[in-house]
C-alpha cells in the first residue's frame, strides 16, 4: 500500500479539494437542505458535506468524478475516496432537471459511465469533472479495480490528508 499520493503535487491536491467543495456549494445553491419545506421552490437534498471521504471506495488516480443518484448529483470520487456530500433527496422531475441544468452551466463535465439501473436503484450517470467556473482541473483518471486495490491510500492516510487539506481551505471535514 502506498503511504501518500505521490502523483499529485500539493498545489494539485489543494486545487482538487477546493474544486470538490466548490462543486458541493454549487449543488446546494440549487438544492436546499431545508427539509421543513420553507424553501421548496428548490429540490431538497440532505447536506452531508461535513461527513468526510470514504477511502474504501472510488479513489481516483487524478481528478474528480461526479456521480448522480436518481438524477441528483450527490457524490464525488476523489484521490482520497468517495465523498457523499449529498444524501437523501426529494423533488419534482422538473425542479431536479432545472437544478442539474444550472449546475452543469458552471461545472463542465464529460460522461464517464452511463446510468445503470439495478435492484438497488438508479445509479449514475458518472461524469468526469473537467472544470468548475471555468477553472480547468487535472484530467480525471482511474486505475482498473484490481490494480487500484493494490495501490489505494491506506484509510488513515486518506482521511488525515483530506481533513488537513479541507482545514487549509477553511472547511471542516469530520473524521
Amino acid at each position: 500500500m502506498k503511504a501518500e499520493n505521490p502523483q499529485l503535487t500539493q498545489d494539485q491536491k489543494l486545487q482538487l479539494v477546493t474544486a470538490a467543495w466548490n462543486i458541493s456549494g454549487i449543488v446546494f445553491e440549487h438544492f436546499t437542505p431545508d427539509v421543513r419545506g420553507t424553501n421548496r421552490v428548490k429540490p431538497w437534498m440532505q447536506d452531508q458535506r461535513a461527513g468526510g471521504v470514504n477511502p474504501f471506495f472510488k479513489q481516483t488516480d487524478n481528478g474528480l468524478f461526479l456521480e448522480m443518484y436518481y438524477g441528483s448529483p450527490n457524490k464525488l470520487w476523489t484521490p482520497w475516496g468517495q465523498w457523499d456530500f449529498g444524501g437523501s433527496s426529494s423533488h419534482s422531475g422538473s425542479q431536479q432537471d432545472q437544478a442539474v441544468e444550472a449546475i452543469f452551466e458552471r461545472v463542465e463535465v464529460g460522461v464517464y459511465q452511463e446510468e445503470r439501473v439495478s435492484r438497488m436503484g438508479h445509479h449514475g450517470p458518472v461524469h468526469t469533472v473537467l472544470s468548475v467556473d471555468g477553472e480547468h482541473l487535472p484530467e480525471p483518471s482511474l486505475t482498473d479495480a484490481v490494480e487500484k486495490e493494490k495501490s489505494y491510500l491506506p484509510y488513515e492516510v486518506a482521511k488525515d490528508e483530506w481533513a488537513q487539506l479541507c482545514a487549509s481551505i477553511g472547511k471542516t471535514a469530520n473524521y
